[in-house]
């Protein structure tokens, strides 16, 4: 599993590279959630294959990897 995550890393940064994915999170935790997708998309090919259900899941991987990253908000400490 870490040669494919270290490949769709690559492929993450190439695709930054090319304007495709834009930057803010890391290429190495894109890569990670895609195999996280890919591994579910795997297992559930196995014990649910339904192509809708499979679509739905490889459709989000490709939004997220896609999508810039959440803007959270800061947190502010009070002090008592």
């Amino acid at each position: 599993q870490r040669r494919i995550a270290e490949c769709l890393a690559r492929r993450v940064a190439a695709g930054r590279a090319a304007g495709g994915i834009p930057a803010g999170r890391p290429a190495q935790a894109r890569a990670r959630a895609l195999l996280a997708a890919l591994m579910g998309m795997r297992v559930l090919s196995r014990s649910r294959p339904e192509q809708r259900l499979l679509q739905t899941i490889a459709d989000d991987a490709v939004a997220r990897l896609t999508a810039a990253p959440p803007a959270y908000p800061t947190t502010t400490t009070t002090t008592h």
